[in-house]
This record gives C-alpha cells, structure tokens and sequence, in this order.
C-alpha cells in the first residue's frame, strides 16, 4: 500500500464526517461525525509522518561525506512495510564497500548449449539474488525460468542488476539459454 490509499480513505472518512455535520440534528451523531473527520485528519499525520520519516532517513543517510550510494541505484519504492525489499536486501549507503568475490563465470562456447545450473545461475551475483528476494530466486530454476523473459527485458535495458549494466556477452548467454528452452 502506498501513500496514495491512505490519502484517499482519510478523504474519503473525512467528507462521511463533513456530511454527518451538515445532515444531522442529532448532537451525539454530529459529534461522532466531528470524530470522524478528527480522525481522517490523524490517518493523514500519521501517513505523511511516515512518508516523510523514510524519506529523511535516506537523504540523511545518502548525504554525508562518507557515504557510497550505488550509482545506479532505483529510487526505493515507499510502503507500510520494508523501503526496498525485506530486511537486509537494501545496502545502506554507509556500509563499507564489500569485498566482491571474483568467481570465474563459465561461459558457454558459440556451439555449446547453455545450461541453468552451469551458466546462467553463475552470473547473478549474492547481492543480485539478495535484492532480487523480495520477487523471486535468482538462484531458483523454476523461478528464473518462469520470469525469464521479464529479466531478459530488464538485462537489454540495463536495469537489471541495480549497480551496473551487465556486459553484453553475458546477456547474450541469458538470451541463448532462453531461446534454446532454458535448459537445467
């Protein structure tokens, strides 16, 4: 849920008390329209507190001197629940730079066929799996291969990883092992 249902439900509890005020003669049920509008105007405190909370931890976070946001990086998407994915697939801009484990990526030859578990598991990285949890598993046959086609989009648009677009090679990979049926 974002902000805009909660802006939309406190006008929509707001304009019920504004009507109860105007049609009722009655004292109780104008006071408990009068609550009604007191309380759209909390659901709106609240929302926009909220809002404005995550939002001011990022450009505190993001600003100091020290900090190294991806360059990259997609703004967060704001909701009730976590910023950016679950707890831990969000890197904050403060942390240290993690030492990036060099592991030697196989890739298939032009008359080899692709396979998942030799070449294309391979090239997503932790990060990428870990940033990517929150819809499926990278890491996952079956998941990879039922989004196949939305992640290659995002690999040609240079979307997909959130850091750095991939080498062209490596799309190329993904692209065979899609057009040949997606082999294990």
């Amino acid at each position: 849920m974002n902000l805009n249902f909660f802006l939309i439900l406190s006008a929509f509890i707001f304009c019920t008390g504004v009507y109860g005020v105007l049609a009722r003669r009655n004292a109780v049920l104008v006071l408990m329209s009068i609550e009604l509008m007191l309380n759209a105007v909390n659901i709106n405190l609240v929302a926009f507190g909220a809002y404005l909370e995550w939002g001011s931890r990022l450009a505190v976070e993001n600003s100091q001197t020290d900090a190294r946001p991806p360059e990259h990086m997609p703004m967060p998407h704001w909701d009730w629940h976590t910023a950016a994915g679950p707890p831990g697939s969000r890197v904050s801009a403060l942390a240290p730079p993690a030492p990036e484990e060099q592991v030697a990526i196989a890739l298939p030859g032009e008359d080899e066929p692709a396979s998942f578990e030799r070449h294309i598991k391979p090239l997503f990285r932790p990060m990428d799996k870990q940033s990517m949890s929150f819809a499926f598993d990278l890491w996952s046959y079956d998941d990879v291969s039922l989004h196949a086609d939305a992640i290659l989009d995002q690999l040609r648009a240079g979307a997909m990883p959130c850091d750095g677009r991939w080498p062209d090679v490596k799309v190329d990979v993904f692209q065979r092992w899609v057009e040949a049926g997606k082999a294990r």
